[in-house]
């Protein structure tokens, strides 16, 4: 059994999902500033609707390619595909591609959400790992975790949890609205909801010593807009805090590409 520790109690439940407020094909681009200078850009997609085993999904994609600065010491070059249950937002499965400092490891996860089991497949080297975890409630992901957030009808004052998974780990995420706040980015003056979002390390395929790990913080700002855009995110990553804004919102005729 792999370590776990979670609180002995119900979590902060979530409000109810509402409608979906972004269409097919929708691509949300982004600037991602860190050691005061552009580090890299970012592509969230979404891609077609269909249906797998008799349901509705759909396939949502991101990507992030480190900028000629950073690649001179830390070049990245990573993917992520999710096919989502169009219901509830949950993973259905999803394919992590990472591309990070010489270093290239896949991960593909198969969430069967109603058995409470999460079935990983790990390639490095050439070599191929195969674990199971079992977490307590159903999962979401890191891009998963967007996409449902922006179906919420969040307003000050709200507060929630949930688990999510991110390739190999369980984190216990805690969302909290904090506030109205109107936001200069490339986009324009927006006017946003400031949601804190802090996480921390709850189970997976780790040791023992890595639930003792800080917990992670960080702030996202969704648009007051008909499709809940988020404009702006702080979060921090192995290289200090990242500075992540959207310079560009578009919608591809052919959203049968995630990219």
């Amino acid at each position: 059994r792999w370590p776990t520790r979670r609180p002995q109690r119900k979590l902060l439940p979530a409000p109810k999902l509402g409608p979906v407020p972004f269409p097919e094909g929708e691509r949300l681009k982004f600037d991602i500033e860190m050691l005061g200078a552009k580090a890299g850009e970012a592509i969230l997609a979404v891609g077609k609707r269909s249906r797998r085993d008799g349901r509705g999904v759909v396939t949502l994609g991101a990507f992030l390619r480190s900028s000629e600065f950073l690649s001179k010491f830390y070049p990245i070059n990573d993917q992520l595909r999710v096919v989502a249950d169009e219901r509830s937002f949950l993973p259905v499965e999803s394919t992590f591609n990472i591309r990070e400092n010489g270093k290239a490891i896949d991960y593909v996860t198969d969430f069967q959400q109603d058995r409470r089991l999460i079935r990983s497949q790990k390639t490095k080297d050439g070599r191929v790992l195969e674990r199971n975890f079992t977490p307590e409630t159903p999962l979401y992901d890191a891009l998963t975790s967007v996409y449902a957030a922006r179906r919420l009808p969040l307003k000050p004052g709200d507060k929630f949890e949930y688990y999510a998974w991110d390739g190999r780990r369980e984190r216990l995420v805690t969302i909290e609205a904090v506030g109205e706040e109107r936001i200069q980015t490339p986009m324009g003056l927006t006017d946003t909801l400031k949601v804190n979002v802090s996480s921390v390390i709850s189970g997976g395929f780790i040791k023992p010593s890595a639930l003792d790990k800080p917990r992670k913080k960080g702030t996202a700002w969704f648009a007051k807009d008909p499709y809940r855009t988020p404009v702006k995110l702080t979060t921090p990553t192995k290289l200090g805090e990242a500075r992540v804004v959207l310079t560009r919102r578009w919608v591809e005729a052919d959203p049968s590409a995630t990219r």
